[in-house]
């Protein structure tokens, strides 16, 4: 939950543990197999910002499976925490399911170069997301980190992504992602 402050990872990790995650009801269920916390990279709840700066974060799971050469099993989001960027205050969590539900299979392979740097730049990429009250200009600072940012993000995580592009579609297309 890398970028995550206390607050909200106490409330993920206390959700987390009340979400289910049933034994025989998947595939990746079996001996020395279970479901891995995941957390999302913050997403505007709304795009263009327009003076908003509320944003969303979506958990997930992930479940390595020895039966699967290069490659992890991935389950829908559960949960999403919203909150007002760049404020302190109490992030909301708001349920999307009881119960991990497996969406597909998501290749892995290691970083490039390329990909670590731009990972090492997450937190300021995130922090330039948070802060946004509305529309960056092309030639504003931190935009094309920012678009770089989640392009990479969202070409590592195909399965969840995709999941995630349907749901704030123009922020995505605005960042250079596909679907």
């Amino acid at each position: 939950m890398k970028h995550v402050n206390d607050g909200m990872r106490s409330l993920i990790e206390t959700e987390w543990k009340q979400t289910r995650q049933e034994p025989g009801k998947s595939p990746s269920d079996g001996p020395g197999r279970f479901w891995d916390l995941r957390v999302s990279v913050p997403i505007p709840a709304r795009w263009p910002p327009e003076g908003s700066r509320q944003v969303v974060r979506y958990l997930y799971a992930t479940c390595f499976d020895p039966q699967i050469a290069d490659g992890i099993r991935v389950a829908a989001p559960w949960g999403r925490i919203e909150y007002s960027g760049g404020e302190e205050g109490l992030p909301r969590f708001v349920r999307l399911l009881e119960t991990v539900r497996e969406i597909g299979i998501q290749g892995v392979r290691p970083l490039s170069g390329k990909e670590l740097a731009v990972y090492e730049n997450g937190a300021m990429a995130e922090s330039v997301l948070e802060s946004l009250e509305r529309l960056p200009g092309e030639n504003d600072p931190g935009t094309s980190a920012l678009r770089e940012y989640y392009r990479t993000w969202n070409g590592n995580n195909g399965v969840i992504g995709k999941e995630l592009f349907r749901l704030h579609e123009m922020f995505f297309r605005w960042a250079g992602c596909r679907p």
